[in-house]
């Protein structure tokens, strides 16, 4: 990772088709009183995507108690880690509008934290969050129905994203392996 290179693991998978994807889903949400049929859904997700320089791994659960870094990042200079909502979502809880000022903007104590080393010297501290804006996706798209304009995203980015989704359940399916009583390992039927 050099200094200044962070990615959105949303840009790298929207943008450029990864060599490999493999995934575990899992339905963990157990039969109970409030729930009699247990999960519908999956539960848990762990997506690792391979690009030619990066690997990206994906991973959410409803079922933590105790939640990780949001973002997580380690390369040959430097790790960032980021913990927290994002300030957009804690604002709407909040009851603020995006209309009002410093939307997006976060405190300084939930800002990330950045450890590397650049040119010799050692640098440890924190770094802003960019201050999002959920509501801008939606006036491109307004631009693009009303009057033309291009797409925000592309109907090929979309399509990546699809076969992602699509390779990360066949993965699933495909790859899960068992480890039997005496240790060895097996492949799912």
């Amino acid at each position: 990772m050099k200094p200044g290179t962070l990615y959105q693991p949303s840009d790298l998978i929207s943008l450029i088709k990864p060599w490999s994807c493999s995934a575990c889903l899992m339905q963990f949400m157990p039969i109970s009183e409030n729930n009699a049929t247990g999960s519908k859904v999956d539960d848990l997700f762990d997506l690792n995507l391979i690009y030619p320089e990066i690997k990206v791994s994906l991973k959410s659960s409803y079922l933590v108690r105790e939640p990780g870094p949001r973002f997580l990042l380690h390369g040959t200079e430097g790790s960032f880690v980021k913990y927290g909502a994002d300030p957009q979502e804690e604002a709407l809880n909040r009851g603020q509008y995006p209309n009002e000022p410093d939307w997006g903007k976060e405190e300084e104590e939930k800002w990330g934290i950045l450890n590397t080393t650049t040119g010799g010297i050692h640098f440890r501290g924190r770094i802003e969050t960019v201050a999002g804006c959920y509501h801008e996706f939606y006036n491109l798209l307004y631009d693009t129905i009303v009057n033309g304009k291009d797409l925000a995203v592309k109907p090929e980015e979309s399509l990546n994203v699809i076969r992602i989704i699509r390779a990360a359940y066949e993965s699933c399916e495909k790859t899960v392996c068992y480890l039997d009583k005496i240790g060895h390992f097996f492949p799912a039927k």
